[in-house]
């Protein structure tokens, strides 16, 4: 049985999608035939420089809006149809989608070319994208998926593609989502997880075409599932559950593997957690070795601030081929920092940023604005901390507060007197905190990230 996997865009075109990659490679047997379809990258390939700004962050709306979608002249019936040509070309029984928010609605449009071309084909959704319509979705919207999977993807896809190939159907089950006439049957969530991440095989990058990348000798890496964290507007908890962690010598064994396959000719390296250092001692066991072994690597990744990563663990770090990274640091006021639940302190921030600017990297930060009881006094010390800041940072992201279904600002939203008509038009009742607020105080807040720092991605 064939089974294609499909990443359409918008997604980051640096490097292959490691999602992919994984799900490939556990899946993959002898009966079982998958293959990775990168539409996002071959897009990507084909579009001229000037077009290739629509994969910058700040213009993910371009992808999220169906009328700006359908403006963008280099995505036409032509494309399309050569896409689902190439897929059917495979003879799939399963075509299974990567879904986020910025490639949905293109997800969308090819299954619905590959159910005009074969309605025997199962289209399935999966990822962060899907997992927002959860609990009896309306199965019009998402027409003509025939099953979403919710969560953590290996095992559950395991589930459809033994399922199909024994009785020849999508049988229901936790976490598994299937098409009844109007909505989807809802089933429990599964209380499933791969527990041992180390017992998953490395990611497949067959596939790929590793020179079509913007970045050709980078791969993506995984310390870790989840997060430490329990942010209110974070969906990290509510997809993946729990965090779990790689052991640092699995991870230099998948490095190694990946030198050896590629004939050195990959030597950077993206972790795609959402925080590196979830577990320090991991992260200390990782540096040691690749000191220790002279290996000569660069890599770089997001973290959480964390005042045990002091001047000289930064340093090691560096030692270890560290080049840069991220801090999702999100405001400059303490009162919406504790609103978030981030569990830590202004003082905690600006040190960690002077830390790792004189340990020898320029970190990059990234900010949320609007957050539910953020005001203008709130909103100006965030500015205040750019401005005091700015000569430490590499470059910022900005982004207005997106109200992700599941989270816990989500599930809080009527005590919180949010009205929300989807995840970026939300306003409060009080009519203080609205879209046109947020992007505004966004554009205020991107002049000043220009000024002081010189780089910054910001919501457009």
């Amino acid at each position: 049985m064939n089974v294609a996997l499909i990443l359409t865009p918008s997604y980051n075109p640096d490097k292959p999608p490691l999602s992919l990659a994984y799900l490939k490679s556990y899946n993959q047997r002898d009966d079982i035939n998958i293959k990775c379809f990168d539409l996002n990258i071959d897009l990507y390939s084909r579009v001229s420089d000037l077009n290739k700004k629509f994969w910058n962050s700040g213009n993910v709306s371009s992808w999220m809006d169906k009328e700006k979608l359908d403006s963008l002249d280099f995505i036409d019936d032509r494309i399309i149809s050569l896409w689902t040509n190439e897929i059917m070309a495979f003879n799939p029984r399963i075509v299974g989608f990567s879904v986020y928010s910025t490639n949905l609605i293109l997800a969308l449009k090819i299954s619905k070319k590959i159910k005009e071309a074969s309605k025997d084909v199962f289209i399935l959704f999966g990822g962060p994208g899907i997992f927002t319509y959860r609990s009896n979705s309306d199965a019009c919207f998402l027409d003509p998926v025939d099953a979403t999977i919710l969560g953590e993807g290996e095992e559950l896809l395991r589930k459809v593609i033994e399922s199909v190939d024994n009785k020849g159907f999508i049988m229901p089950a936790p976490s598994i989502l299937i098409r009844r006439e109007k909505y989807f049957m809802e089933k429990e969530e599964s209380t499933f997880l791969i527990e041992n991440l180390d017992e998953i095989p490395f990611p497949d990058y067959d596939d790929f075409d590793l020179k079509k990348y913007k970045e050709p000798g980078q791969l993506p890496l995984l310390f870790s599932r989840g997060c430490v964290g329990k942010c209110a507007f974070c969906y990290e908890t509510v997809f993946w559950r729990k965090f779990r962690s790689r052991r640092a010598e699995t991870v230099i064994k998948e490095i190694n593997h990946l030198l050896n396959k590629y004939d050195n000719r990959i030597f950077n390296f993206s972790f795609n957690d959402s925080l590196i250092n979830g577990d320090i001692k991991v992260l200390e066991t990782f540096c040691n070795i690749i000191i220790e072994n002279k290996m000569n690597i660069g890599w770089w990744g997001m973290a959480r601030i964390d005042t045990r990563m002091d001047r000289d663990f930064i340093k090691k770090m560096i030692e270890a081929g560290c080049k840069s990274l991220a801090y999702g640091i999100e405001s400059g006021s303490q009162k919406v920092l504790d609103l978030m639940g981030k569990r830590y302190t202004l003082k905690d921030i600006e040190k960690s940023i002077v830390n790792t600017y004189e340990a020898g990297i320029k970190p990059g930060i990234s900010l949320l604005v609007g957050f539910p009881g953020e005001d203008e006094e709130d909103f100006n010390m965030t500015c205040s901390l750019v401005k005091k800041l700015g000569k430490y940072l590499s470059y910022v992201n900005i982004a207005p507060l997106g109200i992700i279904p599941g989270t816990l600002v989500d599930r809080n939203k009527e005590k919180l007197g949010l009205h929300v008509e989807d995840s970026i038009n939300w306003g409060t009742s009080d009519g203080k905190n609205t879209l046109e607020v947020r992007i505004d105080r966004v554009n205020i807040l991107a002049d000043i990230a220009n000024e002081y720092v010189g780089k910054v991605s910001a919501f457009e």
